[in-house]
């Protein structure tokens, strides 16, 4: 979404490197290009993505990130919409997120490493802990 623009939307699909040869490509009808990596601030929802929710839901991140004042967003104006649906998907059960890229200020961005660094370190260490237990309870 670009709120300031009357262009037509896109979608976009992510995906992992080296998903889709680049013989691939030049024989679809898909534009595959890469994309610069980014930060982004997420806000996650349940339900029907309607215009109304996506754009309720993403003035709650903004209000969010204005007031833990450590991420400013680069073009407020601009948002992604992510769904992870299949179309027989009930509306309860939807996963959506709103997204909107950011920056981090020099005083937090040390901080924020730290913290990424530290969640990371934390993940890996129970996806360890899971694959121990699992292995000693199939022996």
């Amino acid at each position: 979404y670009n709120l300031s623009s009357t262009a037509p939307m896109s979608v976009s699909f992510l995906l992992p490197p080296g998903t889709i040869a680049a013989t691939d490509a030049a024989q679809s009808e898909v534009d595959v290009m890469q994309v610069p990596e980014r930060l982004l601030a997420v806000r996650r929802f349940r339900g029907i993505a309607s215009a109304a929710e996506v754009h309720r839901q993403y003035e709650r991140l903004l209000t969010h990130l204005a007031r833990d004042d450590i991420f400013v967003p680069v073009r407020p104006r601009e948002f992604s919409v992510l769904q992870y649906n299949p179309l027989h998907t009930v509306p309860w059960r939807r996963r959506n997120e709103v997204a909107v890229e950011v920056a981090c200020d020099a005083v937090h961005a040390e901080r924020v490493a730290n913290e990424i660094a530290a969640t990371r370190a934390a993940a890996t260490a129970a996806a360890e802990a899971r694959a121990e237990a699992e292995a000693s309870v199939a022996s």
